[in-house]
């Protein structure tokens, strides 16, 4: 709060020049203009978002829990990074020894999780997956402790609940397109609220059992 996107994209330039120069030896201003354009949109559609006076409960409930992300110190670092750092693999944390910034910026009884989840953010393709999707991306699963025992696949329930708001916020800050109406963004934040709890019932109605999720989610879809 305060800051102008101004100014966070001009720093993000410069980050962004000196990776570039880490990894390649040279400057792409083609790259570089479609990262600044991303971060600047991504920071404009949350601003948006946050900036909302939601009138339905589904939407006032959507806003509830990104007003609470983006109040939490962790939380809203995990947010900007995912922003500043999309393409960018969790191996490439670890080789540019970014990683270990963010361990130093987070509360230290937290640090570990917050760069697993990070992590995850980093590793679904093309942006947030569906629900039942991320079962199949590692980084999800293994953030979930999918586990199998007895010879049946489980996954945590604590686990799946936060990744699936993460998934939810996320999804909504690049699903939004330029310019929509108020309308249209409260429409998207209830239609946003609304999918996340059906997941949870249904992960609950499943017994957090990965594959009678999966099929109950899969037969729910097809009758919608």
């Amino acid at each position: 709060s305060g800051i102008k996107a101004g100014a966070v994209v001009s720093a993000a330039r410069n980050f962004y020049i000196e990776l570039q120069l880490l990894e390649n030896g040279k400057i792409s201003e083609i790259l570089l203009d479609q990262q600044l354009n991303t971060l600047e949109s991504r920071i404009k559609r949350t601003a948006a978002l946050l900036k909302a006076k939601p009138a339905s409960t589904a939407a006032q409930a959507f806003h509830a829990r990104l007003t609470a992300l983006c109040s939490s110190a962790d939380d809203s670092l995990i947010l900007f990074a995912w922003m500043l750092l999309f393409g960018m693999t969790p191996s490439g944390l670890e080789r540019f020894g970014l990683d270990f910034t963010l361990r130093r910026m987070l509360d230290r009884d937290c640090a570990w999780h917050s760069r697993a989840l990070l992590c995850t953010l980093l590793a679904l393709p093309d942006g947030a997956e569906t629900a039942a999707g991320v079962f199949s991306v590692p980084a999800c699963r293994e953030f979930m402790d999918v586990h199998e025992s007895r010879g049946t696949e489980w996954f945590n329930k604590e686990r799946f609940e936060e990744l699936g708001e993460w998934l939810a916020v996320v999804g909504l800050v690049d699903a939004l397109k330029p310019k929509l109406s108020t309308a249209a963004v409260l429409a998207a934040m209830a239609k946003a609220h609304n999918e996340l709890n059906r997941s949870f019932e249904l992960a609950a109605h499943a017994g957090y059992r990965t594959g009678q999720y999966r099929r109950m989610y899969a037969q729910l879809n097809r009758s919608d």
